[in-house]
């Protein structure tokens, strides 16, 4: 799992978010939207995170934002795709979902997603 860790870095710069936003396919889940988009030549999996204001007050973004870079660090490493990345969006249920729950949707999600690119890869 190390080595696939290592492999896994955050998205910094605003250009970032902005290409992945144009150019990415989005997948709605209940506490947060997935956008995932490949880079050319990319090596590893980068990822980010956004939570508006709309979501509530500091502290309620802020546990937001831990709940979903703890699952994005648990799960894009074992069910995420080289040279992709990947951006979630928090919703306002992000905050009351319980974890688990949210836990299984991303998981699915991902897997979903590995599964379509192997397929595309695999003709």
């Amino acid at each position: 799992m190390t080595n696939a860790a290592e492999k896994l870095c955050s998205l910094k710069k605003r250009s970032q978010f902005i290409t992945l936003t144009k150019k990415g396919r989005k997948i709605f889940m209940p506490a947060a939207i997935l956008q995932v988009h490949q880079v050319d030549g990319g090596e590893g999996i980068r990822f980010g995170l956004t939570v508006s204001k709309k979501n509530g007050n500091a502290v309620k973004r802020n546990r937001i934002r831990r709940r979903l870079r703890a699952l994005a660090k648990e799960l894009l490493p074992q069910y995420g795709q080289d040279g992709h990345d990947y951006v979630f969006v928090a919703k306002r249920d992000g905050l009351t979902r319980p974890y688990q729950l949210v836990r299984r949707d991303i998981q699915r999600v991902l897997k979903k997603l590995k599964h379509q690119n192997g397929r595309e890869h695999g003709r």
